[in-house]
């Protein structure tokens, strides 16, 4: 079995790696956007079956240069699991009211929930079609929280 895990670095994404090796995935694409520094690159170091890929879902040029480094090394992939939901970062915290909003912190949130999942499958498109069951999952933030946005 094929698998992209994108944000494999640390977090669930690392997690599902990991899960994804111990149960004898044939070939891992992992992606971080700085693999070398991310505590998933030491503990599933490249190899035959493990390939890294530099990717920041914030910039389509990146997508689409992951995307054709996973492209030269399969033919298909038959998970894809996207894992980089942002509700807030250092910098980003929920709004709690509608003065709150700032367009540029939305566009972003945007960018990395909703556009870049799609973007990703747009330039992974050869690697999908077909008749062998694929399963494309994206995870995002935990928006529908109570608590985080009340």
């Amino acid at each position: 079995m094929h698998i992209l895990i994108q944000g494999a670095g640390r977090g669930i994404g690392l997690a599902l790696a990991q899960r994804a090796r111990a149960a004898g995935a044939s070939q891992l694409f992992l992606t971080a956007r700085d693999p070398q520094s991310a505590p998933g690159y030491d503990l599933l170091p490249p190899s035959d079956d493990v390939m890294w890929l530099t990717l920041d879902v914030t910039e389509p040029d990146s997508i689409a240069a992951a995307s054709t480094k996973v492209t030269a090394a399969t033919d298909q992939l038959d998970r894809v699991i996207f894992t980089a939901g942002m509700l807030q970062d250092g910098s980003i915290r929920p709004e709690k009211r509608i003065n709150d909003i700032d367009a540029d912190v939305l566009t972003r949130v945007f960018q990395t929930n909703a556009l870049a999942p799609v973007l990703m499958a747009r330039e992974l498109w050869p690697l999908l079609r077909g008749t062998h069951p694929l399963h494309y999952a994206a995870l995002s933030a935990r928006v529908g929280s109570i608590s985080d946005n009340a």
